[in-house]
C-alpha cells in the first residue's frame, strides 16, 4: 500500500534541514482525558515523551504487530478489543490473564483510543500475545520459542517485561572499576560469560533478521541491568553486535520526583573484555539504554484499569514509540529504527549521566521529524544515496515551486514529502540600489544584490554619448551600460555578468548550480521637461544565457527574457542643489523555465514513483520602487547624495516591503 502523500506532508524548512512544528491546534486535539491517563494527569506518560507531536503527523502504529511476551491479556477489558491479533498459549495456561501484569503492559502499547480510559503509546498497532507463565516466572525457553512465534506471524517488535535476577553470590563478584564499568571475578559467570550461562545468540536466532526487542533494565536497584538487557551489548569473534543493535534497555524513570526510580536498574555496564584496568568492548551498555515513565502508570488491568511501577511499565512505552516509527517507514531494518530512538533520546535530564540515563528520555517529537542532512532521492529506492537537498533562491515568488512535492530523506533514509516553497524563498538579501546612475538601477538595483560593496563609474556625456560601469567588491558580478542621447529619444545597450548567479537567483545541492550568466539588455527612453521639471522615461528588456550544472533531480533554465522600467523627475532647488524622485520596476524575469523529476510517492519497501514537473520561472508579482534622493555639490568634482528607496513585493515577492536610506559620496576622475 502506497503511503499517502497528503498524510505525510510536513513543513519542512529546506534551507535549514529542519522540521516545523505542528499549530497548538494540532497538538493540543491530541491531548484529550484518555491521553492524560486520568483526569489529575498523575502519570503525565504520553506528554512526557511528546507522543502528541506523532500523532499530529500522522504516526500511530496503525498497521504494526508488536508481540507481547508476559502473563496474558484481558481481552473482555474494553481498551484492548480489536487489539489483539493472535493469543499464543505453548504451556496450555488458558487464555485469562490471571497476575495482570500482561493486560498492564499490553494497555500502555496498544490501549484504544476510544473516549475511554487510557490509551496506549501506539494505540492503533496490533498484539500477538504470548503467555508464558501464570505467575511472576517463566521458563527463558518458552519465552524464546514465543518470541520467534510472535516474529513468524508478523511481529516486528517484541516486548520483553521480564528479566533474571541476579542471585547475591554473583552480585557480589562485581565491582566498579571506573565510573559506569564493571567487572565480575566470578569464575563462572566472569570474564566473557554471561550469568546463568546464557547465550545471546539464541536470542538474536528467535528474534530474526528485523525486529526490534525491547527488554526491562529490571528492577533490583543496581547500577547495570540484569539479563537478557545485557545482552544489547554482546558481540562475536569479529566484534560484530550479536543482537545486530536491534535490542533496547528501557529504565524506570519517576515523572513525579523528576528522576530515576530507586528500583530501577540504570545504565552501567558489566565488561567482559577487561584487560590492564581497560574495558575493550566495543560497545556499551549504555548505547543500548533509554528511559521511560514507569512509575505509578495506569493502564488497563482486568476489566478495568491499575496504576503499577517498574521497568515492566517503562519498556512498553519504548515499544509503543518502536511501533510509530514503523508504521511510517516499514522498510526501515529494526537496527536503524532503534538508533533513531537512542540518536533523538532526550537528554535534557536533572543531572544527565550516561552511566545512568544512557541515551535519555525516548521523545517521539524528535524522533519522528527529520535527523541530519535532507536530501532528495533520485534514484528507485531508498537505499540509494541522494543528493543534498540545498535550496534555490528565486526573485520570481513563492508560487512557482509551491504547487510542487516532493520526497526528501534524512540521513536514516526515512522519507518524508515537502512542498518545495521553502526551497525558494529568497534569503534575507538588501537590493543594492545605485542612486548615483539611477538610470542603472534596472541593472544594479535588485540585480546586483548585496553581495558586497559596489563600486561604480560614470563618464560625463561626451557627444551625447555615456558610459557607466560597475563591479562588486567580491568581483562576483558587474554591469556596463552605454547610452545615446538623441533628444528627446534615448537609446542604450548594457550588459550584467554573473559569475555564480541568475539576476542574483542562486542555486545549490540538489537543484544544481548556477555557473554563470551573460544578461544582454537594451534600452529606450524619453526625455522631456515641464517647466522647471525634468524627467524621463525608460524601457529595458534582457536576454540571458545561463551556464549551469544540472542534476538528476532539477534541470535549471538555460536561457530567459526580464524587462523593466522607470519615470524619474528632478528639479534643481539652487546652484548646488537636485533634488529627484522616481518609481520603477526593476528588470525582472518574463519567460525561463525549469525541470525538476520529483520522486512523489513510495511504498512499503521504499520504491519511489516519479513524475517530470516544468515549473515557470516568471515573476507573477513584480517588484516597484518608488524613490528619492537630494545631491548637493561640493565642489565641481565632488557631490554628497541623501537617499530613500521603499520596494513592494520586494525580490518578486508577494507583500513582502523593503525600506533604505542613506548618504553617498561621488566624486568625478
Amino acid at each position: 500500500m502506497k503511503n499517502s502523500i497528503k498524510a505525510l506532508v510536513l513543513a519542512v524548512a529546506l534551507a535549514c534541514n529542519t522540521v516545523s512544528a505542528q499549530t497548538a491546534a494540532d497538538v493540543a486535539k491530541f491531548q484529550t482525558p484518555e491521553y492524560w491517563s486520568s483526569p489529575s494527569k498523575s502519570d503525565d506518560l504520553l506528554n512526557a515523551i511528546h507522543a502528541e507531536y506523532a500523532y499530529a503527523r500522522g504516526w500511530t502504529g496503525k498497521g504494526v504487530v508488536v508481540g507481547v511476551i508476559d502473563t496474558g491479556v484481558n481481552m473482555q477489558n474494553p481498551d484492548l478489543i480489536g487489539r489483539v491479533k493472535m493469543f499464543y498459549d505453548p504451556l496450555k495456561l488458558g487464555n485469562n490473564d490471571v497476575v495482570g501484569h500482561g493486560t498492564h503492559v499490553a494497555g500502555i502499547i496498544a490501549a484504544n483510543k476510544n473516549n475511554y480510559g487510557m490509551q496506549g503509546v501506539a494505540y492503533d498497532a496490533q498484539l500477538i500475545v504470548v503467555k508464558v507463565t501464570n505467575t511472576t516466572a517463566f521458563p527463558t525457553s518458552t519465552a524464546l520459542n514465543g518470541m520467534n512465534f510472535a516474529v513468524m506471524n508478523g511481529a516486528t517488535v517484541i516486548n520483553w517485561s521480564a528479566g533474571v535476577n541476579f542471585d547475591a553470590s554473583y552480585k557480589s563478584t562485581i565491582r566498579e572499576v571506573s565510573p559506569g564499568i564493571f567487572v565480575s571475578s566470578s569464575t563462572v559467570f566472569g570474564g566473557k560469560n554471561y550469568y546463568g550461562m546464557e547465550n545471546p545468540a539464541a536470542y538474536a536466532t528467535a528474534l530474526g533478521t528485523n525486529a526490534v526487542m525491547v527488554v526491562a533494565a529490571g528492577n533490583s536497584g543496581l547500577k547495570y541491568p540484569e539479563n537478557p538487557a545485557s545482552f544489547a551489548s554482546a558481540v562475536d569473534s569479529k566484534g560484530n553486535l550479536i543482537l545486530g543493535g536491534r535490542m533496547l534497555i528501557v529504565g524506570n524513570y519517576d515523572l513525579a520526583n523528576n528522576r530515576m526510580s530507586t528500583s530501577s536498574n540504570l545504565a552501567g555496564h558489566v565488561c567482559k573484555d577487561y584487560v590492564n584496568n581497560t574495558c575493550r568492548d566495543p560497545y556499551k551498555t549504555s548505547d543500548f539504554y533509554l528511559v521511560a515513565p514507569g512509575t505509578n502508570i495506569t493502564s488497563t488491568y482486568g476489566t478495568g484499569y491499575a496504576m503499577m511501577s517498574g521497568t515492566s511499565m517503562a519498556a512498553p512505552v519504548v515499544s509503543g514509540s518502536v511501533a510509530v516509527l514503523r508504521q511510517m517507514w516499514p522498510y526501515l531494518r529494526g537496527d536503524a529504527i532503534a538508533k533513531i530512538l537512542l540518536t533523538t533520546a532526550n537528554k535534557n535530564l536533572p543531572n544527565y549521566n550516561v552511566n545512568v540515563y544512557g541515551q535519555g528520555m525516548v521523545d517521539l517529537e524528535r524522533a519522528t521529524r527529520p535527523v541530519g542532512t535532507i536530501s532528495v532521492p533520485v534514484s528507485a529506492n531508498v537505499q540509494s544515496v541522494g543528493l543534498p537537498m540545498g535550496g534555490i533562491t528565486v526573485n520570481t515568488g513563492t508560487a512557482k515551486l509551491s504547487s510542487v512535492t516532493t520526497a526528501v530523506m534524512d540521513d536514516f533514509n526515512r522519507v518524508y514529502f515537502t512542498s518545495l516553497a521553502p526551497a525558494e524563498q529568497s534569503k534575507n538579501r538588501v537590493a543594492m540600489w545605485d542612486p548615483v546612475s539611477a538610470g542603472t538601477a534596472l541593472v544594479s538595483g535588485s540585480n546586483l544584490g548585496a553581495a558586497g560593496a559596489q563600486m561604480s563609474f560614470r563618464s560625463n556625456t561626451v557627444n551625447n554619448l555615456s558610459v557607466t560601469t560597475g563591479i562588486t567588491s567580491d568581483n562576483r558580478k558587474s554591469y556596463f551600460e552605454a547610452e545615446y542621447d538623441f533628444a528627446p529619444i534615448t537609446v542604450g545597450l548594457g550588459n550584467l555578468a554573473e559569475s555564480d548567479s541568475w539576476l542574483s537567483n542562486t542555486s545549490s545541492g540538489s537543484f544544481g548550480t548556477f555557473d554563470g550568466t551573460n544578461t544582454n539588455i537594451v534600452y529606450l527612453g524619453h526625455r522631456g521637461s515641464l517647466g522647471a521639471v525634468d524627467y524621463r522615461v525608460r524601457y529595458s528588456a534582457g536576454a540571458s544565457q545561463i551556464q549551469h550544472t544540472d542534476t538528476l533531480f532539477s534541470q535549471l533554465p538555460g536561457s530567459s527574457r526580464s524587462r523593466g522600467w522607470q519615470f524619474q523627475a528632478q528639479t534643481r532647488v539652487d546652484a548646488t542643489t537636485l533634488v529627484s524622485v522616481g518609481v520603477q520596476q526593476p528588470l525582472a524575469v518574463t519567460q525561463a523555465q525549469m525541470s525538476l523529476r520529483t520522486p512523489v510517492s513510495s511504498d512499503d519497501e521504499g520504491n519511489f514513483t516519479y513524475q517530470r514537473v516544468t515549473a515557470n520561472m516568471a515573476a507573477e508579482r513584480r517588484q516597484i520602487d518608488a524613490y528619492g534622493y537630494i545631491n548637493t555639490s561640493i565642489d565641481t568634482k565632488s557631490s554628497v547624495y541623501l537617499f530613500a528607496n521603499y520596494s513592494r513585493n520586494y525580490l518578486n515577492q508577494p507583500g513582502v516591503q523593503a525600506a533604505q536610506a542613506g548618504i553617498v559620496f561621488d566624486r568625478k576622475f
